[in-house]
């Protein structure tokens, strides 16, 4: 079935999009700043909602997404919040943070000799975290339908935004080397390490991702929750060895 914009949408795709809807929000509950969501196209194109909090759902819902097969295909956002609109803030390796709200990492089991099914490292990598005391994620977001494809392990933090560019750059720079430390330590479970990035932009649970729709895999990504406790940063930067 090809991609389509709905001129009116059905109850099954507003309820599609509407699971999307909440799980942004519940990764970006009372921030300051910028939301960043965006669409990769059929045809290689992008549409862009960049919101407050306030305005946010209201721009959500209303944008013109691509569906397929009653759900939003290829349908990301940044995991921090930002000061100025993205494309306005530039590109550059420290974009204008307004919140650092969350950390994840990337596992592709797939990419592992041999490979790996994504649950086995999932339970593999929270085993590792439970080794070391590390507090464990507070949601798994699958790719795909759990057994192919990748899953984010994300922890929610207490929103660090400090006033000064200084304190903003060593948050930064604390954020970096903490995340580094954790894609180390889960590498035999097929953490990528390209996902470093403080702008670093994740799938959005309850969308498709169309790697699979070609492949059988026509499930939704989905989201699998552990926890509603926010934690600290150094409450994962400590076990790691890492210090500000």
């Amino acid at each position: 079935m090809a991609r389509y914009v709905p001129f009116h949408r059905s109850k099954t795709e507003d309820d599609a999009l509407f699971e999307c809807l909440c799980s942004i929000l519940d990764t970006h509950k009372d921030v300051s700043g910028y939301i960043h969501v965006w669409q990769r196209l059929e045809d290689g194109s992008n549409i862009h909602v960049y919101a407050g909090l306030h305005d946010f759902p209201f721009q959500f819902w209303h944008a013109p997404w691509e569906f397929e097969n009653g759900r939003p295909v290829d349908l990301y956002y940044r995991q921090q919040s930002y000061f100025v609109e993205w494309l306005k803030g530039g590109m550059g390796t420290y974009p204008p943070v307004a919140n650092i709200i969350g950390l994840a990492v990337d596992l592709d089991p797939y990419s592992l000799d041999p490979a790996l099914p994504v649950h086995e490292a999932v339970q593999g990598a929270l085993e590792k975290l439970e080794e070391i005391n590390l507090p464990p994620p507070n949601h798994v977001d699958f790719s795909g339908n759990g057994f192919d494809g990748g899953a984010y392990l994300r922890w929610s933090l207490n929103p660090l935004s400090k006033d000064t560019r200084l304190e903003r750059y060593r948050d930064r720079h604390f954020w970096t080397q903490t995340a580094k430390a954790m894609v180390d330590l889960l590498q035999p479970f097929g953490s990528d390490p390209a996902v470093t990035d403080l702008s670093r932009y994740l799938r959005v649970p309850g969308s498709l991702n169309s790697k699979y729709l070609d492949h059988g895999n026509g499930a939704p990504s989905f989201r699998e929750y552990h926890h509603e406790k926010q934690i600290n940063l150094t409450d994962l930067a400590n076990p790691l060895g890492v210090a500000r």
